[in-house]
């Protein structure tokens, strides 16, 4: 993309897992208006980024 090329940065903020997934380099997970972690691509799925905005439902899940 052109605007990786140039070193350009885009907040995207959305709560469509999938899609932030597929287009992020870097995502930021928030909850309760406080960062609650960061994943980069290479590492994120869903699990993870699930974990870390909803972490008591992913306990009872585990």
């Amino acid at each position: 993309m052109r605007w990786r090329r140039r070193a350009w940065r885009v907040l995207f903020a959305s709560s469509d897992l999938p899609e932030v997934l597929g287009v992020a380099d870097r995502i930021v997970v928030m909850r309760e208006g406080e960062i609650a972690g960061e994943l980069l691509h290479e590492q994120a799925d869903e699990r993870q980024a699930l974990s870390l905005a909803m972490p008591k439902v992913s306990q009872a899940v585990a």
